[in-house]
């Protein structure tokens, strides 16, 4: 029997997953399969096969989950997700990619780096009410901001303190 990685995060409390649904079908193709949390020092050799399932928390560590995949991509192991797509999917700068290439994306600003002045002249620039504000590496809206010009508890000053580190 072939075994194949999901992987995934280690705590996935308060996700909804559907992993599970597949494993009776491979189980059917003679695959047994095992979920592998990606900070995990598993031997990837082990496996015919790792699918980057459930791995929501890359974002808080995305030079280390891709140095994880690279391992996994040149040990004996398929990785089914191209490496490539993952490194260029984990960057919401990829959207430029795809907006060059024709395919409309909400209208977007890309700072290099946040500011505290950036949020009031961001409202003025883009003539909006409302504005989303999220690091260009991100997951499950995790530090992205729906802020409200109005919205007087919104301190930019604390969304800044936030990108810091997550560009």
């Amino acid at each position: 029997m072939r075994t194949c990685a999901f992987l995934t995060t280690a705590d996935l409390t308060g996700f909804v997953t559907d992993d599970d649904l597949a494993i009776p079908a491979l189980a059917e193709r003679g695959w047994n399969v095992e979920h592998v949390a990606w900070r995990s020092d598993a031997e990837w050799d082990r496996f015919d096969a790792v699918v980057v399932r459930t791995t929501w928390d890359y974002q808080a560590a995305p030079a280390h989950f891709l140095q994880v995949l690279e391992r996994i991509a040149a040990s004996r192991a398929r990785l089914a997700n191209d490496l490539d797509v993952m490194r260029w999917n984990m960057d919401k700068r990829y959207l430029r990619d795809l907006e060059d290439a024709g395919v409309a994306i909400p209208r977007s600003v890309w700072l290099p780096k946040l500011t505290d002045d950036d949020v009031p002249r961001l409202f003025a620039e883009l003539g909006a009410d409302e504005i989303i504000i999220k690091p260009v590496v991100s997951a499950n809206a995790d530090h992205t901001y729906r802020v409200r010009r109005e919205e007087r508890g919104c301190r930019p000053d604390e969304i800044v303190d936030v990108f810091e580190e997550r560009a």
